[in-house]
């Protein structure tokens, strides 16, 4: 039987900045997410990927680990005069959802951004993951201007 939120022991969580250090943790919820060890098809670190921008990406921790992250950047746009920030990927470890961990680490994010100037936060996000077109709903984003075309090289 599933426990509900409120029965639940309280974990506490902690937001902060990516460093090198947690690059690991990072790999291992992806792995645990994904079922895949996609590590080998990054390049160094940390301008890969997986890492992003490091002082752009925060990291949750419990329990003396990480338990989700949220890897950003800050882009020039070809459209707007102002730079703008992507959010690449949020992961959450599955053992630790229903936390609000990715509502906390999208807050921190945000934060992050303003200190940056940035004015906007873009995602793009496939048009089948309904639960991540949900959560970032939730989270107070909404569908943008951008519709990406896509031609397929036979």
């Amino acid at each position: 039987m599933k426990k509900k939120e409120s029965e639940r022991p309280k974990i506490q969580v902690s937001i902060r900045k990516m460093t090198e250090s947690d690059i690991e943790g990072v790999l291992a919820i992806d792995r645990k997410i994904t079922g895949q060890d996609r590590a080998l098809t990054y390049a160094t670190i940390p301008g890969s990927y997986v890492g992003g921008q490091l002082a752009m990406s925060v990291v949750a921790e419990a329990e003396c680990l990480i338990v989700g992250f949220l890897l950003g950047e800050m882009v020039a746009s070809p459209y707007l005069e102002t730079d703008i920030a992507l959010v690449q990927i949020i992961g959450v470890d599955p053992a630790y959802r229903q936390l609000r961990i990715g509502e906390k680490l999208v807050q921190a994010f945000l934060e992050c951004c303003k200190a940056q100037g940035v004015d906007s936060i873009h995602a793009m996000v496939s048009v089948h993951d309904g639960w991540m077109q949900s959560f970032l709903r939730s989270t107070h984003f909404k569908q943008g201007e951008m519709v990406e075309f896509v031609k397929h090289l036979d």
